[in-house]
């Protein structure tokens, strides 16, 4: 059993022209790992990166979870995973929210509602899962 936990992915842009991102470097816990690029679009693609790898090295095993956090991640994680949807067998997801708010699952502010807009409406995870 592998459990990827994506908690939180702070970033910030530069208000100037610039589209410089920078990751939240304040976490003491070694086992994090902070992912920083120049852009969004590259952050997008260094997370789904990230996460393909640890895909990869958790072939075989039965199950791969993700406890997912809302906010920015689940467009950063679609726009980067998406792009390795062809390889990736989602019989094996099994996935839970880290920070749901206590809404309408088809309220604006909801986690999953954002979660399923952006990646899980468009791969093929079994709904019992």
């Amino acid at each position: 059993l592998i459990f990827l936990s994506v908690v939180r992915l702070a970033y910030s842009i530069d208000d100037s022209d610039s589209d410089e991102i920078s990751a939240d470097e304040s976490c003491e816990d070694q086992r994090m790992q902070v992912i920083t690029s120049g852009t969004k679009a590259e952050l997008s693609a260094k997370v789904g990166g990230h996460v393909m790898n640890l895909i990869e090295k958790s072939s075989q095993q039965d199950k791969f979870v993700v406890a997912l956090s809302g906010g920015s991640l689940p467009e950063l994680l679609a726009e980067g995973l998406l792009a390795y949807a062809d390889k990736i067998d989602f019989s094996k997801w099994h996935v839970f929210f880290a920070d749901e708010r206590y809404v309408e699952h088809t309220h604006e502010d909801s986690n999953l509602r954002v979660c399923k807009d952006a990646f899980l409406d468009k791969v093929p995870i079994p709904k019992e899962n």
